[in-house]
């Protein structure tokens, strides 16, 4: 008999694919005909949103994503107690949408110069930092952030960069490939 020992990392590794690996249950006809009459029953509201702020138009429902976004922090933290989602700014760059996930305690994943500002804006207390090219006056705004940003590296050359501009501020980065 073998005895394994697992870290916690290990653990919720294992406890996601397990999770994930369950198959996705479908909506039956009627249950996704009651999901679709809910937007089609205000479609006067959304109509009126058009007139008054043109088109095309974003608008987004912040009670039902404040909903969701409990929700999904309920399930996840039932079986893994120490996940700490970040949402990807690409998904969806509205500030709005940022600022309510941020105040339910995600973090935020931004993938370019803009999005990281846009995330630091929202008062994202975690914030990884990937994407390619990232320039010298990014860098070191994540520098001046390090207790907030995992930077992902994209190339040698970017953690040479990274490191110059952390050295300067006497500042350690937390990274990952």
């Amino acid at each position: 008999s073998r005895t394994v020992m697992t870290t916690s990392s290990e653990d919720s590794s294992r406890r996601m694919a397990e999770l994930l690996s369950r198959p996705t249950p479908r909506l039956e006809p009627d249950q996704l005909a009651a999901y679709v009459r809910r937007y089609l029953d205000r479609r006067e509201s959304f109509l009126k949103l058009v007139d008054s702020h043109g088109a095309p138009l974003y608008a987004f429902d912040r009670a039902a994503l404040l909903k969701r976004g409990r929700e999904f922090l309920e399930v996840f933290r039932s079986r893994i107690p120490d996940v700490h989602p970040c949402y990807a700014l690409k998904s969806n760059n509205y500030p709005g949408v940022a600022q309510a996930l941020v105040g339910l305690g995600y973090g935020l994943d931004a993938s370019s110069g803009e999005e990281f500002r846009m995330a630091l804006d929202a008062g994202a207390a975690k914030i990884i930092f990937s994407g390619p090219g990232k320039t010298d006056e990014e860098l070191d705004l994540a520098v001046a952030n390090a207790s907030r940003v995992i930077h992902m590296l994209d190339s040698p050359a970017e953690l040479g960069n990274l490191e110059r501009i952390a050295a300067l501020r006497g500042v350690t980065m937390t990274c990952g490939v």
